[in-house]
């Protein structure tokens, strides 16, 4: 915010400065410094106003609020709230996907992680998907893990991510349309499927997947099974 109003005083000075001088030039009056002062900081008032971001606590920031007679605005605290990664119901697998992409559009990758009711990795999947936005590697995420469930006989799946949008839009079938039949397939194989979403902080595991998929060199599906995770 601070370097917002100093922009704006650099500049409204600059503009300023150029209207006194073609008062002096074209209409014979003599320059004012209070009228100066005046307009710039009508103008940073203004700015201050339309600004909804807030400041970093330090002095100097709180003494140049003060000095132009504004609000002082602080970060909002941090609210900490309870994320948990729940597990599945017996003879359930839990599929955790999760999409990446360096910018949107940018390299893309997908990532998901399976694991049964006693929370042990059944598998673990990463594909490179080229230059994509993150939204589409996210949807892209859930139908390619429902691809694998399929040609691993998983009944009972549940899909979980951290794009409530792709959710969302799997869920009633809105998806992009090249996706549409694709899913529609496997959701007709299976004999209960779930779909929710939830934060980041408990799908990292499909997270880091997704991220190590976009540093690959090809765009092969790579699947890997893994032992029973330790249990504390």
């Amino acid at each position: 915010m601070i370097k917002r109003l100093w922009a704006v005083a650099l500049i409204g000075g600059m503009v300023t400065i150029w209207k006194q001088r073609n008062k002096v030039f074209f209409e014979d009056k003599k320059p004012s410094f209070i009228h100066c002062t005046k307009e710039i900081t009508i103008l940073v008032r203004q700015a201050h106003l339309l600004d909804s971001s807030s400041m970093y606590k330090s002095t100097i920031d709180v003494r140049t609020l003060l000095n132009w007679n504004l609000e002082a605005r602080l970060h909002r605290a941090p609210r900490i709230r309870k994320c948990w990664w729940n597990l599945p119901i017996l003879d359930m697998v839990k599929i955790n996907c999760d999409g990446s992409s360096k910018g949107n559009p940018g390299v893309a990758g997908l990532g998901a992680t399976c694991r049964n009711h006693t929370r042990d990795f059944l598998l673990v999947i990463w594909r490179k998907i080229g230059v994509n936005t993150n939204y589409l590697a996210e949807c892209l995420a859930i139908v390619e893990s429902a691809e694998v469930a399929v040609q691993r006989n998983w009944k009972k799946v549940w899909f979980e991510s951290d794009s409530a949008a792709a959710i969302v839009v799997v869920g009633n079938g809105n998806m992009p349309w090249s996706l549409k039949n694709r899913w529609h397939k496997c959701k007709n194989f299976f004999s209960q499927c779930i779909l929710s979403s939830i934060w980041r902080e408990a799908n990292f595991s499909a997270d880091q997947a997704a991220k190590y998929a976009t540093d690959m060199i090809t765009e092969a599906l790579l699947k890997k099974g893994l032992i029973s995770s330790a249990k504390k």
